[in-house]
């Protein structure tokens, strides 16, 4: 979770639907460029610990920087370069571009002028200014308060302060094209920025962690691995020079979760009942999981699934041709041919992959929350 969204000038307050709030906080979770004060017009830098709440602040730095800011225990702001952010009480002018993103709970009131937005968590973006003010639902549900009724927003549309809805969708980096985004987890690195697929776009991912949609596909890179945290709890470690793809995720009328994988793939999966499962395609195969720990690694010459637990079914690139693994076995299929006959993973092989599972990076939470905290974004 990008970037994704931004916001305008205006005056928002945030109102919990059921009961008056507390004047918004302001901590800073990260930001990837220079914070300023403003003090008797003069815009002065600031360090994090330092930004004066009662004053008026902005991030400076280069495009693709971002700051985020948590307002309370549900609101976090994200702004862009140049955002002008002023709190007053519990109302925020913001003139630039940012995103608000709502943490799942009991429905919040945003108010931007005179436009009205509730929301039981979402993330919404913003851009212009004054008059121009739009918003745009990324993901989540919100309803829209217009002067001539209440309206459910749609993901992708925007929706002026006025209450005139634009036809064409915002123009969000990675995000500008209509779709559910539908959410399917994290992804966790360490150093240079992540090369994410999403749609027909690059983007470079700055921050970790950052959220992975329906589409999505994660690059490693030459040199690391990276650990993928995926909903309700499955976990991935992609090694170096790996690619992942989340292509299809379960539905009420499928109830399969597809991904595409390339590379070495180190997995621990959470136990399914049928008909719920999970299936990775590779060059030369399809792979069957219904709660598994397995290592797999597929090129164009042919994939090796090793099982270290669990059940593991394997066919070709066509799900032809299936054989069911044991713990403890390997398969390898070539291209254009039927799995080969299981055999017994070598003794010191099968030791190491029982000290290599993938630590979960999130272990305190039990359940992924459906919205990122903080999303960090650039497009190439």
């Amino acid at each position: 979770m990008k970037a994704w969204a931004w916001m305008t000038l205006g005056a928002v307050a945030f109102v919990a639907a059921s009961c008056d709030t507390a004047p918004p906080k302001l901590a800073v979770l990260g930001a990837s460029g220079p914070l300023y004060n403003q003090d008797q017009n003069i815009w002065k830098a600031v360090e994090p610990q330092n930004l004066a709440a009662n004053q008026p602040f902005k991030l400076g730095g280069v495009l693709g920087a971002q700051a985020v800011f948590e307002l309370d225990d549900r609101i976090l702001l994200v702004i862009q370069p140049e955002t002008e952010v002023t709190l007053k009480g519990q109302e925020i002018d913001l003139k630039g571009k940012a995103q608000l993103i709502v943490r799942p709970g009991e429905p919040v009131k945003t108010v931007l002028a005179k436009l009205s937005v509730t929301s039981p968590g979402a993330v919404l973006s913003f851009e212009g200014s004054g008059e121009t003010a739009a918003w745009t639902l990324v993901e989540g549900q919100a309803k829209a308060h217009f002067s001539n009724g209440e309206k459910e927003m749609q993901t992708g549309h925007s929706y002026l302060k006025t209450g005139e809805e634009r036809a064409k969708v915002a123009g969000i980096p990675g995000f500008n094209r209509l779709g559910a985004y539908r959410w399917a987890g994290k992804v966790f690195f360490e150093g240079s920025p992540l090369s994410l697929k999403r749609g027909d776009q690059s983007i470079a991912i700055l921050v970790s962690p950052a959220l992975i949609f329906e589409g999505d596909q994660v690059e490693s890179g030459p040199e690391r691995s990276v650990t993928l945290r995926l909903e309700p709890g499955d976990l991935i470690r992609l090694e170096a020079g790996g690619r992942f793809k989340v292509k299809e995720l379960e539905s009420a009328i499928q109830p399969l979760r597809w991904y595409e994988v390339f590379g070495k793939v180190r997995g621990l999966f959470e136990t399914r009942q049928a008909p719920k499962e999970v299936r990775m395609q590779t060059v030369t195969a399809v792979v069957g999981i219904k709660g598994t720990d397995f290592e797999l690694y597929a090129t164009e010459r042919g994939t090796e699934v090793a099982l270290v637990e669990g059940k593991v079914a394997v066919g070709d690139a066509n799900g032809k041709g299936e054989v069911l693994l044991k713990a403890g076995e390997l398969t390898m299929v070539e291209p254009g041919k039927n799995p080969s006959a299981p055999v017994a993973i070598p003794p010191e092989r099968l030791e190491a992959l029982q000290k290599s599972a993938p630590v979960d990076p999130e272990p305190e939470k039990a359940a992924p929350p459906k919205l990122i905290e903080a999303y960090f974004f650039k497009t190439h």
